[in-house]
C-alpha cells in the first residue's frame, strides 16, 4: 500500500500516567484473574513455581 506522506498529520499526545494505570483497582483485578486462570498452564501443572515481588498486596 502506498502512503501519501503529505497527507499524514502529526498529532502530539500526552504520555499516559503509567503509575496510575498499574495501581488502579481494575488493572490489579485483571492481572490477578489472569494469574489465577493461567497458573496451572504456565507452571506446567504446578511442577515449576517462582516467588515474585509486587509493589502492593
Amino acid at each position: 500500500m502506498y502512503l501519501n506522506l503529505k497527507k499524514i498529520l502529526l498529532i502530539k499526545v500526552e504520555d499516559i500516567n503509567k503509575k496510575e494505570v498499574f495501581e488502579s483497582d481494575a488493572y490489579v483485578k485483571e492481572v490477578t484473574n489472569y494469574i489465577i486462570t493461567n497458573h496451572d498452564h504456565k507452571t506446567y501443572n504446578k511442577t515449576f513455581t517462582v516467588i515474585f515481588c509486587v509493589s502492593s498486596v
